[in-house]
């Protein structure tokens, strides 16, 4: 399945991955996603991201976003979640140009 498709899935999953796309949709977008994991009622999400958010788009011709997400921002689009875990090292890094390219890791709440 592609990932438009996610409305097709139906049952429960124990672990929805989603590694930097999230980053370059815009928050409306990727909140409709991740209804879609708790839907699912997914036990762990585990996602990777940087935590500065994608560049914000300085015109019509350039590369970005109108308003970027924070690692912040995901666990608030997920309430029935907890963060387990966050980190840039050892599974993320941090680029060249001081970026943080971080993994989050979220638990259902029982």
């Amino acid at each position: 399945m592609c990932s438009w498709q996610i409305e097709r899935l139906q049952g429960n999953v124990d672990l929805f991955v989603n590694f930097i796309s999230f980053q370059k949709m815009e928050p409306t977008v990727a909140q409709k996603y991740l209804s879609h994991v708790v839907r699912l009622d997914a036990k762990w999400v585990l996602l990777r991201n940087l935590r500065e958010g994608m560049m914000v788009k300085k015109g019509p011709e350039t590369y970005g976003v109108e308003k970027p997400i924070h690692s912040e921002d995901y666990v608030r689009m997920l309430p029935g979640y907890t963060l387990v875990a966050r980190n840039v090292l050892p599974f993320g890094f941090r680029t060249v140009d001081g970026f943080h390219s971080e993994l989050l890791l979220l638990k259902r709440k029982d």
